[in-house]
């Protein structure tokens, strides 16, 4: 675009050098119809969920359907992969299979575009103190196959119970 001209043709520029995405986590825990603790944590893209963001925008990476995971400890490195990382997996839910993140277009909030999974849910069936959640395209839990997007720590470890439900949204965005 011909960036000497005025008006209504001229492209404005971005009011960020760079853009700056955002991966953030919604969690609560549901014992007896009551709500006994919330967490809302911010994700850490590691490198391989990079690559796959910027491959589905600019290249020819396939979209992928994603999933949650709950983790015990979450340890985690931007080098992290689903084949190598260092968090560890709580597999005490359930389903054999993770959560489907559904993604909706949530559209523009503010200055941000979004994009929002609802509603991702896991019975819990053994006692244990949750420490994160990460998101995958592997549906198979307790299975290190597939990409790793991002891990996203709790700042406390949250304890659970047999027949609780954790109800999850993931919220994405982007802005530019």
């Amino acid at each position: 675009m011909d960036s000497s001209r005025s008006g209504e043709d001229h492209m404005v520029s971005s009011k960020l050098p760079e853009l700056k995405m955002g991966t953030r986590y919604e969690i609560e825990c549901i014992r007896d119809s009551e709500v006994v603790w919330t967490v809302d944590t911010n994700n850490m893209v590691v490198h391989s969920g990079l690559e796959y963001v910027m491959g589905r925008t600019f290249g020819d990476t396939p979209e992928s359907r994603m999933y949650v995971g709950l983790c015990n400890t979450v340890d985690s490195l931007p080098g992290d992969t689903m084949d190598s990382h260092s968090f560890v997996e709580y597999i005490g839910t359930a389903s054999t299979q993770r959560p489907r993140a559904g993604f909706l277009n949530t559209g523009l909030v503010g200055d941000s575009w979004t994009y929002t999974a609802y509603n991702l849910q896991s019975m819990i069936v053994s006692p244990a103190s949750l420490r994160g959640a990460f998101l995958t395209d592997n549906d198979i839990k307790g299975n290190n196959g597939g990409m790793l997007y991002g891990v996203a720590p709790f700042q406390e470890a949250k304890d659970v119970s047999p027949g609780d439900s954790i109800i999850i949204t993931i919220t994405t965005s982007v802005e530019g």
